[in-house]
């Protein structure tokens, strides 16, 4: 299934301007699964790690913020956990709206808590 999604508007541009970035992924996705679709999907170079389940995302995101020194930090998600596990880290975070599940109750969540919007990477 995670091969079938069609890639995020801009997204490998975007990477590719950040390498001087340390980036990681912190998913709820199964570790090895998403290591390997990364992988396969020409991704997996841009992130100094991929962590995903069964370890939680917010212990996967205190896990990078302890493994780096850090200025500032933010976690881009298209999900209520992806928000509640920046936020549980105190780090920014911006949601990602194309792919959500949720993405009335994001909009929403946005309004409430001032956090940035975007539907695509360009």
């Amino acid at each position: 299934m995670y091969l079938a999604v069609p890639e995020a508007a801009g997204i490998k541009s975007l990477l590719k301007e950040c390498t001087s970035k340390v980036m990681y992924v912190a998913s709820g996705s199964e570790q090895e699964q998403l290591r390997a679709t990364l992988k396969q999907r020409g991704f997996s170079e841009f992130f100094k790690d991929i962590l995903g389940s069964p370890v939680s995302k917010a212990d996967n995101i205190k896990t990078i913020l302890n493994d780096v020194k850090y200025n500032k930090a933010v976690m881009v998600g298209d999900a209520v956990a992806d928000y509640e596990s920046a936020i549980e880290n105190d780090i920014d975070f911006v949601f990602y709206s194309p792919l959500s599940n949720v993405k009335q109750v994001m909009l929403e969540l946005s309004k409430q808590n001032d956090f940035q919007v975007i539907d695509n990477y360009e």
